[in-house]
């Protein structure tokens, strides 16, 4: 009966053994990939700093000032542009007909443009 007590008790101990060997690699894996997984988030906050550095380069108020003279080719506003309401010249009425495709539309508008 001793022989059978100590060989159940060994039996024990060596399962427990062998469950804390593999608990202990388990949380070994998971400090590992815990540990990648927060140095990629360091990496992710670098690069959105740069990001936001960068952002505010390109946003800078002359910068863009800059490029819109350079691409576009803007001029301020002179007097004579800014006119009353009544000066304009009434808008002509668009078709209200829905049906008409507006490919169709278009090729009605250029045929009448060019007198066809």
């Amino acid at each position: 009966m001793k022989k059978v007590a100590a060989l159940t008790w060994l039996t024990a101990i060596a399962i427990a053994a062998l469950g804390l060997f593999h608990v202990k690699y388990e949380v070994q894996r998971l400090e590992k990939d815990l540990s990648q997984e927060h140095q990629l988030i360091l990496d992710h906050r670098e690069a959105i700093h740069v990001l936001k550095a960068e952002w505010s380069f390109l946003n800078q108020p002359t910068r863009i000032s800059e490029l819109a003279a350079r691409h576009l080719g803007l001029a301020p506003m002179i007097g004579e542009q800014v006119v009353q309401l009544e000066v304009l010249p009434e808008r002509k009425e668009r078709p209200n007909d829905q049906d008409e495709a507006p490919a169709a539309h278009l090729e009605a508008t250029l045929a009448s443009a060019k007198g066809e």
